[in-house]
């Protein structure tokens, strides 16, 4: 089986933080090490910090992902000022206190009325937004996938007051919210769980 190789440099990824470097080598690194490294992280170094242009391509790796013909509905709202980011944090609910550290908090959202829908503005199928929220989780997955990829890790969150941070940072109501990710480095090492066996999730036909 071939492997999948993303070649990782610093000019093409991340520079180093400032405080804390990430893992940004020039050596290769193959596409299933990125993947099995990848975990959801609740224990974060709060030196560590990230820079809006390091978020900044992360996300250009993200608009990789597919989506409805090609219309990107996904939008990034990255919160890292000292100013907003402890009050985005706050409005995490069960989830405040295990980000504490985080060095950002990136919400994202889609675009209503694009993934699904006919030019016309009428849905194709009875999912309607429901394609709009596929399409964002695509590109949520490229996106913690490139954060790791560069040396950061992170933690995607349903729990989150949504109108509370569309109040906070301004998400215009065209905009579905759907996810808040924390994006920092690691302090400890996260539990890798057990997978369901692959009889038990597909059938072959």
């Amino acid at each position: 089986m071939k492997k999948i190789i993303l070649v990782l440099t610093a000019a093409t990824l991340l520079a180093a933080c400032a405080e804390k470097k990430p893992v940004v080598t020039e050596e290769k690194v193959d596409f299933e090490t990125v993947v099995s490294q990848r975990r959801s992280t609740r224990d974060f170094d709060p030196s560590a910090k990230i820079s809006a242009e390091q978020i900044s391509e992360i996300i250009a790796v993200a608009q990789n992902a597919p989506s409805w013909r090609n219309l990107e509905p996904a939008r990034y709202h990255a919160v890292l000022s000292e100013e907003k980011l402890p009050a985005a944090k706050a409005l995490l609910m069960g989830n405040a206190e295990r980000v504490s550290g985080a060095a950002a908090i990136v919400v994202t959202t889609f675009v209503k009325g694009l993934s699904g829908f006919r030019n016309n503005g009428e849905p194709v199928d009875a999912l309607g937004n429901g394609w709009g929220a596929y399409d964002c989780g695509l590109a949520n997955s490229y996106f913690v996938l490139a954060a790791r990829a560069a040396g950061f890790d992170t933690l995607i969150m349903g729990g989150r007051d949504a109108e509370g941070l569309r109040s906070l940072l301004g998400i215009p109501e065209t905009e579905e919210i759907m996810t808040a990710i924390a994006v920092g480095v690691r302090a400890s090492e996260p539990r890798t769980p057990e997978r369901p066996a692959l009889d038990d999730v597909v059938k072959f036909y």
